[in-house]
């Protein structure tokens, strides 16, 4: 994966860093999951992190239940 094909962090301390790190570590997923013909655990490893993050920032926005307008 190219750092391109991911859209920016936003205005953040290295999130510029953090784009290509995570374009890298991508990268070496899809190199990975061709070798072995499928998902690995360190690919599942890597998805569950970044789905942890996602989760994470999830619980910083106003819930839209409660009247967060």
């Amino acid at each position: 994966m190219r750092q391109d094909q991911l859209p920016s962090p936003g205005e953040y301390v290295n999130s510029q860093r953090l784009r290509v790190e995570a374009a890298k570590s991508i990268s070496h997923a899809e190199i990975i999951n061709d070798l072995h013909g499928g998902a690995t655990d360190s690919t599942l490893q890597l998805k569950a992190f970044f789905q942890a993050c996602a989760d994470a920032i999830d619980g910083t926005l106003p819930d839209d239940e409660e009247g967060g307008d």
